[in-house]
Parts: C-alpha cells; structure tokens; sequence
C-alpha cells in the first residue's frame, strides 16, 4: 500500500494538466489516506528516492538546454 501510495504521489506531482485547485484536492486526499498508513516509513523512503530522481532528471534537462 505505501509503494502504490508514493507512486501515485509521484505521478499526480508531475501531471502538469492540473490547475492548482484540482491539485490541492487531489494532495489533500494523499495527506488523508497517509494518515492512515502504518507504513509511513516505506513511503517517505520510496517517495524521497522518486523525488530526488525526478529533481536530478530535471537539473539535468536545464543544463542540457
């Protein structure tokens, strides 16, 4: 459950389609649903390495630019 949790975190962050609203909304209900997590642990160590790759990938593209 935490894997699925951090990996749909993940994808709603980069999904640029969303206006700001749609976008709280849809964090306001991973916050929830994080709440009840028991495995808070496996999502914040999966969720840092999705981010970190996701920041690296986009230092990247700006220096390549």
């Amino acid at each position: 459950m935490a894997e699925l949790l951090a990996n749909y975190t993940d994808n709603t962050l980069k999904n640029s389609s969303l206006n700001q609203d749609e976008l709280e909304e849809k964090l306001e209900q991973i916050i929830e649903i994080f709440n009840h997590l028991t495995e808070k642990d496996i999502f914040l160590t999966i969720y840092q390495h999705q981010l970190s790759f996701r920041l690296l990938n986009q230092e990247n593209l700006g220096e390549s630019k």
